[in-house]
């Protein structure tokens, strides 16, 4: 299967990953990246040690909200690539 991962907020499609499910899918896009798994990207969420009112566990939460990750099949990941490539013309 075909996962697309995009960001909610702002609509940019980081990338289509071949993986067995969407956690799969997330851990390969945080490989890409240049971590270990998603969960060591997630870990290395910098602490605000000086903001006693940071609250870790909410930001890992509201960063995970923000990702949108959708099965996609050949022909509309195809088809994405397409627009991608018209939009930068």
């Amino acid at each position: 299967m075909k996962y697309r991962i995009e960001s909610k907020v702002s609509g940019l499609v980081f990338g289509v990953w071949e993986a067995a499910s969407k956690e799969e899918a997330l851990d390969e896009y945080a490989r890409d990246a240049g971590y270990d798994d998603y969960a060591d990207l997630r870990e290395q969420i910098p602490d605000h040690e000086d903001d006693p009112e940071y609250d870790r566990s909410y930001y890992y939460e509201t960063y995970s909200n923000r990702l949108l990750v959708t099965e996609v099949d050949d022909e509309e990941d195809a088809r994405k690539d397409e627009e991608d490539i018209d939009e930068e013309e």
